[in-house]
């Protein structure tokens, strides 16, 4: 069977193109992992989504903030 993960992570940093950099290396590195297998599965395909800028409005001033979507397909070994 094939499962599929959505996944999101937020990333923050000292400036907003430091959060920058970080989220389009997640986003690159999530694209190449279709292919690898762990212990319990294996990776069949990836579909890297969005990388949103969204400033974290809880801190004052605002602190950067990207958030980068992505879907995980796997299946088990």
């Amino acid at each position: 069977h094939l499962d599929a993960a959505l996944m999101q992570f937020d990333v923050w940093g000292g400036s907003k193109k430091q959060a920058r950099e970080v989220a389009a290396t997640i986003a690159a590195v999530v694209d190449q992992l279709a292919g690898t297998a762990g212990v319990d599965g294996y990776i069949t395909g990836t579909s890297p989504g969005s990388v949103r800028y969204v400033p974290d409005e809880t801190f004052t001033p605002q602190r950067p903030r990207y958030v980068v979507d992505a879907i995980v397909y796997a299946r088990p070994n």
